[in-house]
């Protein structure tokens, strides 16, 4: 595609770029203030000027013909207004375009906004000109992905729609298979959109090359793939193990190993459904399968539309509540186990809601994080514990170290540093006195865009602690060069310490480890005076737990921290 690099490129027109230029109808980019950001070769001609005329500044209304935009200027304010944030606008009407040689056309004029962008997306067809000359490129073109050149999601709604017609027929049923690469958008932000199609490219040759005679495959928005087959259930389950499999194994794009797990969604078809909700169930077994701890593979099951559809409310009552002052904080002491002081305090969120009272953050949160919502929260969260510490700063004249939670998005859409420096200024609080706790999930990713955001953090006078350590994989490969201040023991292993041997040797060595690396170490989930005896004989820094303290709210906090 020509045209300038955009920052906010739109994803369905990067996709389909081969789609874009072999179009025959008029298709641009514009943004809100209608500015033309992109065009295609059949807007060129339709328009009569030149692809760099058209990119310098021009709107795309300038090409309506100036006495009937006048006319009708009320739909004229409808038309500007759908760039203006009207999310769920749409236009389309017959227009007279004026061309450069002043040409008065006919023309249909769709548009619609780009779905999380601050653009629109618009499409024109001469209505005076003849029918396209080559109807098989088009079809091609439409009913293709030009990434994967495999079969895109029109052509399998058609192919669906035939095979459950047959079913009705016939009687009989049939299985939809939805299979999706993890943690795509972490490998594009990490490596770039060249290793992406690259993976792309081979999943989707090793899948045409698992299939057998009479099953099809088709790539769905440009990332996911759909297998239609007759076969057994049972056998279904077991291929998709094998895919499964297969698809894990490391793909070589820019002369590096890339290794992706994947997943899949199952729902079986019969004469009974329609195309649109077989995808959609499978999709629903997709994410079911991503959100569970065994299989990475799930069938349909009728729950999951009612799970769907209780995320989809909570998702739309969070919205409201980031907007509506529903949110507030508790603060966690930590507790020093040489002088008893409160040496840090450990930043919760909390949400009550006006009619269904107290929302747990464990139903919570995980939502915010797959809806995109997370970055948001997080920066509300920072900036209330920014200012609730430099309050306490001022009045006692000293205030422990408050601790922020970091989410893997936080960390991994490069905001995180000038985000926590607006907070620290706007509240005036120094950087020593907070601290952020990120999960080991969060190095294990994008490892060296990780180790920069942690290390900027520190350049600032930010510490930073790893939190649940012991719980994952490779933490012990990343500290010797973590840019990290503390660990935080797991609780698992504090509550099993006094009872078995062996985690109570763990926690030993990791205290021993962390004293070593000259790391501090907080131990988590401490409810009894034994655990607290236990870890200070094994020379335990900090501890946290209900054994010194429930989370308080703000004025118990104070009385807490107010000297008797």
């Amino acid at each position: 595609m020509h045209g300038p690099a955009l920052p906010f490129w739109p994803e369905p027109i990067l996709a389909l770029s081969e789609a874009w230029e072999a179009s025959p109808f008029g298709l641009f980019v514009c943004d809100e203030e209608g500015r033309l950001l992109a065009v295609n070769a059949a807007y060129e001609r339709l328009s009569g000027y030149s692809r760099e005329d058209l990119l310098a500044g021009m709107r795309h209304t300038e090409l309506l013909d100036a006495a009937e935009a006048q006319r009708r200027n009320a739909e004229l304010t409808l038309l500007h207004r759908a760039g203006a944030g009207m999310g769920q606008h749409r236009h389309d009407a017959s227009w007279h375009y004026r061309r450069s040689d002043g040409e008065r056309l006919a023309v249909r004029l769709g548009l619609a906004p780009v779905p999380g962008r601050q653009a629109l997306a618009g499409a024109v067809i001469d209505l005076q000109a003849g029918p396209p000359r080559n109807y098989a490129q088009l079809w091609y073109v439409s009913h293709h992905d030009a990434r994967t050149r495999l079969p895109n999601r029109a052509w399998a709604l058609e192919r669906l729609a035939l095979r459950i017609q047959r079913a009705r027929l016939s009687d009989d049923t049939f299985s939809v298979i939805v299979v999706e690469a993890d943690n795509l958008e972490r490998l594009r932000s990490s490596l770039g959109n060249t290793v992406l199609e690259r993976v792309l490219q081979v999943m989707a040759a090793r899948l045409r090359g698992a299939l057998r005679a009479g099953e099809s495959l088709a790539c769905l928005d440009g990332t996911r793939f759909l297998v239609l087959t007759d076969a057994s259930r049972p056998e279904v389950e077991g291929r998709v193990v094998q895919w499964l499999d297969m698809l894990a194994q490391p793909v070589v794009a820019l002369d590096r190993p890339v290794r992706l797990g994947a997943s899949a969604g199952l729902a079986r078809g019969d004469g009974a459904t329609d195309a649109d909700s077989l995808i959609r169930r499978a999709d629903l077994a997709l994410d079911a399968a991503r959100a569970g701890e065994s299989a990475n593979w799930r069938w349909f099951e009728r729950g999951m539309q009612a799970e769907a559809v209780g995320e989809l409310e909570l998702e739309q009552l969070l919205r409201e509540a980031l907007h509506q002052d529903q949110f507030h904080l508790v603060f966690q002491p930590q507790v020093n186990l040489a002088s008893g002081e409160i040496a840090l305090m450990e930043s919760l969120l909390r949400w009550r809601h006006p009619v269904r009272g107290l929302i747990s953050a464990a139903e919570f949160i995980p939502v915010a994080e797959r809806c995109g919502l997370i970055v948001a929260l997080g920066a509300w969260v920072m900036d209330q514990a920014c200012k609730e510490a430099a309050r306490l700063l001022r009045k006692l004249g000293r205030v422990p170290v408050v601790t922020v939670n970091v989410s893997p998005p936080q960390i991994q859409s490069g905001l995180l540093v000038p985000m926590i420096q607006r907070c620290l200024a706007a509240h005036g609080l120094p950087a020593h006195c907070l601290e952020v706790e990120v999960t080991e999930g969060v190095v294990l990713g994008d490892t060296e865009a990780a180790m920069a955001t942690l290390g900027g953090l520190r350049e600032m006078g930010v510490k930073v602690a790893l939190d649940d350590f012991g719980t994952g994989y490779s933490s012990l490969a990343y500290l010797t060069r973590m840019p990290v201040d503390r660990l935080k023991v797991d609780r698992a292993f504090v509550q099993a310490m006094l009872q078995d041997d062996r985690s109570r040797a763990v926690v030993g060595a990791i205290i021993a480890m962390a004293h070593a690396l000259g790391l501090r170490v907080t131990a988590e989930g401490v409810e009894t005076q034994a655990q607290a005896d236990a870890l200070r004989a094994l020379d335990c820094d900090e501890i946290q737990g209900y054994w010194f303290s429930r989370p308080l709210a703000v004025p118990a906090l104070e009385a807490a921290l107010v000297p008797l």
